[in-house]
């Protein structure tokens, strides 16, 4: 039998938005009995910063439209540094979704993607990737 300890339900933006004052009293409820919580595709919907402090939110997962233009679109790169740092702060795993696939990014590309890759090493030692 699976425990409540065991699950991390996965919410879009747009779903949590639909209602939420509903959303998160029915959130904390369950997290009361040790359901988890991940935000999926973070950054493609109608992203509020201000549900990141309200959400009973365990983990961000960056979508990959982001992760994967690392080295290719600058400003791409600057947001999932951001998502990173921003999730990291607030005590939040981040999953870069499709983060495998760049290990055929150029470093010479205008973004440094070896700089992603510190960071996303860094989140990982400390246990928040």
């Amino acid at each position: 039998m699976l425990s409540s300890r065991q699950l991390k339900l996965e919410l879009t933006e747009s779903l949590v938005l639909d209602d939420v004052a509903d959303t998160i009293r029915k959130m904390n409820a369950l997290r009361e009995i040790g359901v988890r919580f991940s935000m999926d595709d973070f950054g493609t919907g109608h992203s509020s910063l201000a549900y990141l402090t309200q959400l009973p939110l365990d983990q961000l997962k960056i979508d990959q439209s982001f992760v994967r233009n690392i080295g290719i679109k600058p400003n791409d790169s600057v947001i999932v540094q951001t998502i990173i740092g921003m999730g990291n702060n607030l005590g939040m795993d981040i999953v870069a979704e499709g983060w495998k696939q760049k290990h055929n990014v150029s470093s010479s590309n205008s973004m440094d993607v070896p700089s992603i890759r510190l960071l996303v090493q860094q989140a990982s030692a400390i246990g928040r990737i």
